[in-house]
Formats: C-alpha cells, structure tokens, sequence
C-alpha cells in the first residue's frame, strides 16, 4: 500500500513540474475606445451654439455585446467570446463619452453634458449599440450596428433619428486594429449625426433625400437663409461626408 501512495506522490509530482515548465498562461489583453481630436471635422465645428443643452446618455447595448470581452461572429448562428481580449471599460459608458466630446468640440449645443447638473437639458441623446463584433470568414470585417436619437426634454418628441450599419474591412489581425475600426466607426457617425444635427436646428430638412445635404456648401447655404443675423458658418466647401478611410493608425 506504501508504495502505491509514493507512486501515486510521484506522478503527481512529476504532473506539477510538468504544467510548471511547460505550461504557459494566456496574457490578458484590456482595449479602451479614445477619443481622436485628429478625425474631427473642420467645417461642422460652429463659432456660435444654438443656446440648448444636450444630455447623452448612457448607450443601450445589445445583450450579446453587453459584456466585457471582445465578440467575434463565426456565422449567423454562432457567436465566440474572447475571455483573453476585453475592453477595459463599460461600452455603455465608453461609447457616449467619446460622442459627447465630439458633440462638444463641435459647439452646436451651448453645452453637451454627461452628468445632470443645476440646470435641466433641453435636449436628451439615446445612442444604442445593437451590433459590435468581429466578421469572421475568408474576408474579415468589423461591424458596428449605431442608433442615435434626439429627443425634446419637455415634450418627450423625438427630434432626429440617425442609424446605419458600418462595416469596416480588416487588413490586419490585431485586435488593437479591430478596435481602432470600431473607434473610427462610431466617430463618423456621431459626425453625420452632428451634419444632421446643424441642418435641423437652421430650418432645413435632415435627411439624405438630397445628394447635397452632405456637401458642406450646402449647410453653408442653410445658415446663411435661416441664419443670416448669426455668425455661425460652416468652412471649405469640399464634400465632408466622403467615403470613410480605410487608414487607421499603426498600433
């Protein structure tokens, strides 16, 4: 019987060493979404504010992406979680902080808050996340399925609302990469939201009905009939809203 148990001790031992030398843990890797002042746009930046306050809140994110690791989709049915590649924070919060900032830059709210103070919004923002994930498949993409609505405090009206699916192609395989992608992505949104946003409040329709909603000229055309007492203008007349780059940073 004794010498059952050392043999037994034995192997154990030697089991121990084996996973000690030999085995080699998983590096945990954390992702955060930065905010980039370099992808701002010029010409929607205004020089004077329409007066209101806006209030974003939190993001609604789907079930499915409403966790911490990265998402990768193999099919339409099946879905694989990345215990080793998360994001460092929340997208429910991650997401509106870096839209605020950007809605902020751009000066068409007298103020873009993330908290509610003293003085009560004029306006509230609902941003929702329904798809965030990785394309998996012989050309690999990143997805991003946005939603922004704009809603009246008072009255509880939706003013605008803003949704688009974005795919985005990956020429490398980094998961730093993926996410620069989905950073870029949810930044050209929240800019034509913003476009959106500049030709409501000066009287025009926001809608992509008309090829020249998205050239700048146009927005200049529209302050200056429903603006002409304000200094507010839209600067270069190139088309803003070009397709977006393909050129992310290098890791």
């Amino acid at each position: 019987m004794k010498n059952i148990y050392l043999i037994l001790a034995t192997l154990i031992l030697v089991l121990l060493s084996a996973c000690s030398i030999g085995g080699k843990r998983q590096e945990t890797n954390y992702y955060v979404l930065d905010y980039q002042p370099s992808t701002e746009r010029a010409e929607l930046r205004m020089n004077v504010s329409n007066g209101k306050v806006l209030h974003v809140l939190n993001t609604n994110v789907n079930r499915t992406y409403n966790r911490n690791q990265l998402v990768v989709k193999e099919s339409f049915y099946q879905v694989q979680f990345l215990n080793n590649e998360l994001w460092a924070n929340r997208l429910t919060d991650a997401v509106p902080n870096i839209i605020s900032r950007r809605l902020r830059s751009y000066n068409i709210f007298s103020n873009v808050t993330r908290t509610i103070g003293d003085t009560d919004p004029h306006y509230y923002l609902e941003t929702s996340i329904l798809n965030i994930e990785k394309i998996r498949d012989s050309n690999p993409r990143a997805f991003l399925r946005i939603e922004f609505v704009l809603r009246d405090s008072t009255s509880d009206r939706v003013i605008l609302t803003h949704r688009n699916d974005r795919y985005q192609e990956l020429h490398d395989d980094s998961y730093v990469y993926l996410v620069q992608s989905f950073n870029n992505m949810i930044m050209e949104e929240t800019n034509t939201f913003a476009a959106m946003c500049i030709m409501h409040f000066s009287g025009r329709p926001a809608g992509r009905q008309r090829p020249d909603f998205w050239k700048a000229s146009a927005l200049r055309r529209s302050f200056s009939l429903n603006n002409s007492a304000s200094t507010n203008h839209i600067r270069n007349s190139e088309n803003w809203c070009s397709e977006p780059s393909n050129e992310l940073q290098t890791p």
